[in-house]
Protein backbone atom coordinates (compact mmCIF):
# COMPACT_ATOMS: atom_id res chain seq x y z
CA UNK A 1 0.00 0.00 0.00
CA UNK A 2 1.35 3.34 -1.26
CA UNK A 3 2.11 5.23 2.45
CA UNK A 4 0.36 8.83 2.77
CA UNK A 5 2.78 12.06 3.02
CA UNK A 6 0.86 14.64 5.28
CA UNK A 7 2.22 17.89 5.75
CA UNK A 8 1.82 18.53 9.10
CA UNK A 9 4.41 17.05 11.01
CA UNK A 10 5.13 20.02 13.50
CA UNK A 11 1.71 18.99 15.62
CA UNK A 12 2.30 16.36 18.18
CA UNK A 13 0.20 13.33 18.47
CA UNK A 14 -1.78 13.80 15.41
CA UNK A 15 -3.74 11.03 14.12
CA UNK A 16 -4.00 10.30 10.17
CA UNK A 17 -7.90 11.03 9.88
CA UNK A 18 -6.68 14.55 12.12
CA UNK A 19 -3.67 15.16 9.08
CA UNK A 20 -5.53 14.43 6.88
CA UNK A 21 -8.18 16.87 7.71
CA UNK A 22 -5.54 19.64 8.22
CA UNK A 23 -4.08 19.22 4.55
CA UNK A 24 -7.58 19.89 3.53
CA UNK A 25 -8.70 22.93 5.72
CA UNK A 26 -5.23 24.47 5.85
CA UNK A 27 -6.44 27.22 3.09
CA UNK A 28 -9.59 28.07 4.67
CA UNK A 29 -10.23 31.27 6.86
CA UNK A 30 -13.31 30.09 8.48
CA UNK A 31 -13.99 25.77 8.77
CA UNK A 32 -17.59 24.82 8.76
CA UNK A 33 -19.02 21.22 9.40
CA UNK A 34 -20.85 21.49 5.46
CA UNK A 35 -17.20 22.74 4.18
CA UNK A 36 -15.64 19.50 5.70
CA UNK A 37 -18.34 16.94 4.63
CA UNK A 38 -18.02 18.76 1.01
CA UNK A 39 -14.27 18.11 0.98
CA UNK A 40 -13.96 15.10 2.50
CA UNK A 41 -17.41 12.98 2.42
CA UNK A 42 -17.05 12.16 6.15
CA UNK A 43 -20.36 11.76 8.52
CA UNK A 44 -20.96 14.61 10.55
CA UNK A 45 -20.38 12.67 13.73
CA UNK A 46 -16.51 11.74 12.35
CA UNK A 47 -15.86 15.20 11.83
CA UNK A 48 -17.34 16.38 15.08
CA UNK A 49 -15.01 14.09 17.05
CA UNK A 50 -11.92 15.58 14.24
CA UNK A 51 -12.75 18.87 15.66
CA UNK A 52 -13.48 18.20 19.31
CA UNK A 53 -10.16 16.78 19.47
CA UNK A 54 -8.05 19.22 17.61
CA UNK A 55 -10.00 22.04 19.73
CA UNK A 56 -8.63 19.95 23.15
CA UNK A 57 -5.04 19.72 21.29
CA UNK A 58 -4.85 24.09 20.57
CA UNK A 59 -4.98 23.19 16.85
CA UNK A 60 -8.40 24.65 16.13
CA UNK A 61 -10.30 27.54 18.18
CA UNK A 62 -13.77 27.47 17.77
CA UNK A 63 -15.68 30.30 17.18
CA UNK A 64 -19.70 30.02 17.25
CA UNK A 65 -22.48 28.01 15.13
CA UNK A 66 -19.87 25.23 14.68
CA UNK A 67 -17.40 27.55 13.07
CA UNK A 68 -13.43 27.21 13.56
CA UNK A 69 -10.42 28.30 12.59
CA UNK A 70 -6.93 27.25 12.90
CA UNK A 71 -5.42 28.44 16.11
CA UNK A 72 -1.97 29.86 14.47
CA UNK A 73 -4.05 31.95 11.82
CA UNK A 74 -5.68 34.20 14.21
CA UNK A 75 -2.72 36.79 14.78
CA UNK A 76 -2.46 37.54 11.48
CA UNK A 77 -6.22 37.51 10.25
CA UNK A 78 -7.64 38.59 13.40
CA UNK A 79 -9.18 42.06 11.37
CA UNK A 80 -10.72 40.04 7.91
CA UNK A 81 -11.83 37.33 10.20
CA UNK A 82 -13.28 39.85 12.94
CA UNK A 83 -14.76 41.39 9.92
CA UNK A 84 -16.22 37.91 8.18
CA UNK A 85 -18.38 36.81 11.63
CA UNK A 86 -19.03 40.11 12.47
CA UNK A 87 -21.10 40.77 9.12
CA UNK A 88 -21.69 43.74 8.17
CA UNK A 89 -19.42 45.92 10.19
CA UNK A 90 -15.74 47.91 10.39
CA UNK A 91 -12.68 48.38 12.29
CA UNK A 92 -13.25 51.44 14.22
CA UNK A 93 -12.25 53.37 17.42
CA UNK A 94 -8.57 52.29 19.13
CA UNK A 95 -8.27 49.34 17.15
CA UNK A 96 -8.30 51.62 14.50
CA UNK A 97 -6.30 54.15 16.15
CA UNK A 98 -3.91 51.81 16.58
CA UNK A 99 -3.54 51.02 13.29
CA UNK A 100 -3.11 53.73 11.49
CA UNK A 101 -0.28 54.47 13.99
CA UNK A 102 -1.87 56.91 15.83
CA UNK A 103 -1.47 55.83 19.34
CA UNK A 104 1.50 53.04 20.35
CA UNK A 105 -1.40 51.15 22.38
CA UNK A 106 -1.77 47.85 20.77
CA UNK A 107 -5.35 46.86 21.92
CA UNK A 108 -6.19 43.31 22.24
CA UNK A 109 -9.94 44.19 22.02
CA UNK A 110 -10.56 44.26 18.43
CA UNK A 111 -13.53 47.02 18.10
CA UNK A 112 -16.22 47.00 15.25
CA UNK A 113 -19.18 49.33 14.34
CA UNK A 114 -22.15 47.57 13.17
CA UNK A 115 -25.87 48.35 12.05
CA UNK A 116 -26.46 44.44 14.09
CA UNK A 117 -26.09 44.19 17.74
CA UNK A 118 -23.38 41.09 18.38
CA UNK A 119 -22.12 39.79 21.75
CA UNK A 120 -18.99 39.96 22.96
CA UNK A 121 -16.83 37.04 21.63
CA UNK A 122 -13.55 35.83 22.66
CA UNK A 123 -11.08 34.66 19.76
CA UNK A 124 -8.02 33.30 21.20
CA UNK A 125 -6.18 36.43 23.44
CA UNK A 126 -8.46 39.17 21.53
CA UNK A 127 -12.03 39.84 22.18
CA UNK A 128 -14.19 41.28 19.23
CA UNK A 129 -16.64 43.99 20.43
CA UNK A 130 -19.03 45.46 18.43
CA UNK A 131 -20.86 48.71 18.37
CA UNK A 132 -23.88 49.14 16.67
CA UNK A 133 -25.10 52.32 14.48
CA UNK A 134 -27.90 53.47 12.68
CA UNK A 135 -27.64 52.39 8.97
CA UNK A 136 -27.69 56.16 8.82
CA UNK A 137 -24.48 56.15 10.43
CA UNK A 138 -23.02 53.05 8.85
CA UNK A 139 -20.40 54.91 6.53
CA UNK A 140 -17.37 56.37 6.06
CA UNK A 141 -15.10 53.38 5.62
CA UNK A 142 -13.11 51.09 2.87
CA UNK A 143 -11.51 48.24 2.80
CA UNK A 144 -7.41 47.33 3.20
CA UNK A 145 -6.48 43.97 3.18
CA UNK A 146 -9.37 41.77 2.85
CA UNK A 147 -11.42 44.10 5.82
CA UNK A 148 -13.10 47.01 6.04
CA UNK A 149 -11.72 49.57 8.53
CA UNK A 150 -12.57 53.53 9.03
CA UNK A 151 -11.51 56.01 6.98
CA UNK A 152 -9.52 58.73 8.65
CA UNK A 153 -11.99 61.19 8.85
CA UNK A 154 -14.91 59.50 10.02
CA UNK A 155 -12.47 57.80 12.26
CA UNK A 156 -11.78 61.13 13.82
CA UNK A 157 -15.74 61.38 14.42
CA UNK A 158 -16.40 58.50 16.00
CA UNK A 159 -13.87 58.48 19.18
CA UNK A 160 -15.17 61.94 19.22
CA UNK A 161 -19.06 60.64 19.81
CA UNK A 162 -17.29 57.97 22.07
CA UNK A 163 -13.79 58.77 23.56
CA UNK A 164 -14.37 56.32 25.76
CA UNK A 165 -13.73 53.56 23.00
CA UNK A 166 -10.71 55.36 22.74
CA UNK A 167 -8.47 55.03 25.80
CA UNK A 168 -10.64 58.39 27.17
CA UNK A 169 -9.82 61.86 26.48
CA UNK A 170 -6.29 62.19 26.68
CA UNK A 171 -5.62 59.13 24.15
CA UNK A 172 -8.31 61.02 22.25
CA UNK A 173 -6.16 64.22 22.00
CA UNK A 174 -2.99 62.48 21.16
CA UNK A 175 -4.28 60.51 18.52
CA UNK A 176 -6.40 63.88 16.89
CA UNK A 177 -2.82 65.55 17.51
CA UNK A 178 -1.22 62.84 15.34
CA UNK A 179 -4.07 62.35 12.74
CA UNK A 180 -4.96 65.80 11.52
CA UNK A 181 -2.32 66.29 9.19
CA UNK A 182 -3.70 63.66 7.40
CA UNK A 183 -7.53 64.74 7.65
CA UNK A 184 -9.26 66.33 4.44
CA UNK A 185 -11.17 69.19 6.23
CA UNK A 186 -14.08 68.83 3.35
CA UNK A 187 -14.24 65.67 3.34
CA UNK A 188 -14.30 66.09 7.70
CA UNK A 189 -17.20 68.59 7.43
CA UNK A 190 -19.42 66.15 5.09
CA UNK A 191 -18.91 63.44 7.22
CA UNK A 192 -19.78 65.59 10.45
CA UNK A 193 -23.00 67.24 8.81
CA UNK A 194 -24.07 63.67 7.84
CA UNK A 195 -23.35 62.12 10.95
CA UNK A 196 -25.31 65.03 12.54
CA UNK A 197 -24.17 64.63 16.16
CA UNK A 198 -23.45 67.86 17.96
CA UNK A 199 -21.72 66.98 20.55
CA UNK A 200 -18.80 65.71 17.61
CA UNK A 201 -18.98 69.80 16.25
CA UNK A 202 -18.82 70.62 20.01
CA UNK A 203 -15.51 68.61 21.06
CA UNK A 204 -13.40 68.64 17.83
CA UNK A 205 -13.49 72.53 18.22
CA UNK A 206 -13.04 72.65 21.73
CA UNK A 207 -9.98 70.25 21.63
CA UNK A 208 -8.57 71.98 18.53
CA UNK A 209 -8.56 75.00 20.52
CA UNK A 210 -7.25 73.36 23.53
CA UNK A 211 -4.06 71.77 21.83
CA UNK A 212 -3.33 74.49 19.62
CA UNK A 213 -3.86 72.81 16.16
CA UNK A 214 -4.45 75.74 13.44
CA UNK A 215 -7.39 75.11 11.08
CA UNK A 216 -9.64 76.19 8.83
CA UNK A 217 -13.04 74.61 9.90
CA UNK A 218 -13.51 77.03 12.78
CA UNK A 219 -16.04 78.87 11.83
CA UNK A 220 -18.05 75.61 10.26
CA UNK A 221 -17.59 74.04 13.92
CA UNK A 222 -19.07 76.86 15.30
CA UNK A 223 -22.35 76.87 13.16
CA UNK A 224 -23.32 73.40 14.64
CA UNK A 225 -22.59 73.73 18.55
CA UNK A 226 -25.59 72.06 20.58
CA UNK A 227 -27.70 74.55 22.10
CA UNK A 228 -26.97 72.73 26.15
CA UNK A 229 -23.74 72.07 26.76
CA UNK A 230 -21.91 68.96 25.96
CA UNK A 231 -19.69 67.20 28.70
CA UNK A 232 -16.64 66.71 27.42
CA UNK A 233 -16.28 63.48 28.98
CA UNK A 234 -19.71 61.09 28.51
CA UNK A 235 -18.94 59.00 30.74
CA UNK A 236 -18.20 61.29 34.25
CA UNK A 237 -20.60 63.67 36.22
CA UNK A 238 -20.71 67.18 35.23
CA UNK A 239 -18.44 69.76 36.84
CA UNK A 240 -19.15 73.25 37.63
CA UNK A 241 -16.63 74.41 34.62
CA UNK A 242 -17.64 75.13 31.39
CA UNK A 243 -16.05 76.46 28.04
CA UNK A 244 -19.28 79.45 26.50
CA UNK A 245 -17.63 79.53 23.50
CA UNK A 246 -17.66 75.33 22.70
CA UNK A 247 -20.58 75.02 24.58
CA UNK A 248 -18.57 72.37 26.61
CA UNK A 249 -18.42 70.63 30.16
CA UNK A 250 -15.12 70.55 31.28
CA UNK A 251 -15.42 67.33 33.25
CA UNK A 252 -12.56 65.78 32.30
CA UNK A 253 -9.55 67.70 34.10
Amino acid sequence: MKKTNFKHKTYNSLSTREAELLNLIESLLLISLKQVQRLTGWNAFSIKNAFHSLKNKNILTHLERNSYILTEKIPENIFSLACVIRSPSYISFWTACSYYGYTEQLPKTIQLVSIKQFPSLKVGEYTLETTTFQSKNFFGYKKINNFAIAEKEKLLIEILYKPEKAGGLSEVKKCLNNMWAEINPVVLLEYLHRFNNRSCFARLGYLLEEIKITNKITKELEKNLPIGFVKLNSQKKASNKYNQKWRININDQ
